[in-house]
């Protein structure tokens, strides 16, 4: 799978599950990579990242150390707690958050939700330990593409399944 399918499959995995994607960090060593697959010729690293912001529709920054990763921001709990009605499309919700720093759903209820930042590794494949001592597929669809924030926290890219802790 390429760099960009990767991205792609993980931006996609998103949908309708109260992440919103925010931006993509890469190190330079995975711009060189990307530019061999994609041929792209860039004028200067700007114009690389200005082309790949563009395609991929995601601020872009170019780091130097090995990071990799989707930055996105989680909306929890992305219904509300007393009704259980579903408010809004994540990023609405993201937007109201930030703006006002609370929710109101149509019945009136009003609460006021976390925002987690997760850092969504394009490359992470589960090694032999986490094998071992987690899941190897979804309880939900069965797909074997799960996708771990921490030791103990996962969530599938086919469904929207997932396991972390609320707080």
């Amino acid at each position: 799978m390429s760099i960009l399918e990767r991205i792609y499959s993980v931006i996609l995995s998103l949908r309708g599950g109260g992440i919103v994607p925010i931006s993509l960090r890469l190190s330079q060593d995975t711009c060189y990579q990307l530019l061999e697959e994609e041929t792209l010729i860039p004028d200067s690293p700007e114009g690389f990242a200005r082309v790949l912001e563009e395609m991929i529709g995601l601020d872009i920054e170019i780091v130097e150390e090995h990071t990799d990763v989707i930055v996105a921001k989680e909306i929890f709990p992305d219904r509300c707690p007393t009704c259980g009605e579903n408010v809004a499309a994540a990023s609405v919700l993201l937007r109201r958050t930030q703006q006002q720093g609370y929710i109101r759903c149509s019945n009136g209820h009003t609460y006021k939700p976390e925002v987690r930042i997760l850092y969504l590794n394009i490359f992470q494949k589960p090694s032999d330990d986490m094998r071992n001592s987690h899941l190897e597929v979804c309880p939900q669809c069965n797909s074997k593409n799960l996708q771990y924030l921490r030791d103990t926290d996962a969530f599938c890219l086919d469904c929207e399944w997932y396991n972390m802790k609320r707080m």
